[in-house]
C-alpha cells in the first residue's frame, strides 16, 4: 500500500536486547533514514511508520511471536520492514525471523539492515566490535537487591 504521495512505507525491527539492556535509541538507524544513506539508500522518497523491538528471545519454542510484533507494521501499510544493523550483529534467530515474516507477509520485503560500517571499516569488522561492546555491557556487573537484603536482616543474611 502506497500512500498517494507515493511515498514507500518502511518500519524498522531492533533487537530488543539492544533496546532494552543497552539503551539504545535507534540513533544510527534513524540517521541513516533521515538521510537516505546505507540501508535507505534505495528509497528516494520514504516515510518511516514505526520502529518496533522484537519481543526478546524466544527460545526455539515460539520464534513465530514475532509475528505478533510485525503485525501492526503490516497493518499499517509498511511496504518494507527492515531488520536493525544490532539485529543481523546479536541475533541468532535473525533468518528465522525474516522466513517467518516474508511467509506471513509476502507482500513485504524484508531487508537486512538500516545502517553500515563508516568510512573504510569492514561490516564485519563493525559486526565484531559491537558484538564485543554489547557483551561487555550486558554482562557488567550490576547492583542487586541483596545488600539491601543483608542490611535489613543481617543474621538471616550474613556477609559473605
Amino acid at each position: 500500500m502506497e500512500r498517494q504521495n507515493g511515498k514507500k512505507r518502511i518500519g524498522i525491527l531492533v533487537c530488543g536486547n539492544s533496546h532494552q539492556d543497552m539503551n539504545c535509541n535507534s540513533t544510527l538507524c534513524l540517521l541513516d533514514f533521515q538521510r537516505g544513506r546505507s540501508a535507505f539508500a534505495g528509497y528516494p522518497d520514504r516515510e518511516l511508520i514505526g520502529i518496533i523491538s522484537c519481543a526478546g528471545c524466544p527460545t526455539l519454542a515460539a520464534p513465530d511471536k514475532i509475528l505478533h510484533r510485525v503485525r501492526p507494521l503490516v497493518e499499517q501499510g509498511a511496504q518494507a520492514i527492515h531488520l536493525s544493523s544490532c539485529m543481523l550483529a546479536l541475533c541468532p534467530f535473525k533468518q528465522k525471523y525474516k522466513g517467518l515474516i516474508e511467509q506471513a507477509f509476502p507482500q513485504v520485503a524484508v531487508v537486512e539492515g538500516t545502517h553500515f560500517a563508516p568510512g573504510g571499516m569492514s561490516q564485519e569488522e563493525v559486526g565484531r566490535q559491537f558484538v564485543q561492546f554489547a557483551h561487555d555491557m550486558i554482562c557488567a556487573p550490576r547492583p542487586t537487591m541483596a545488600p539491601l537484603a543483608r542490611a535489613l536482616y543481617p543474621d538471616e543474611f550474613p556477609a559473605q
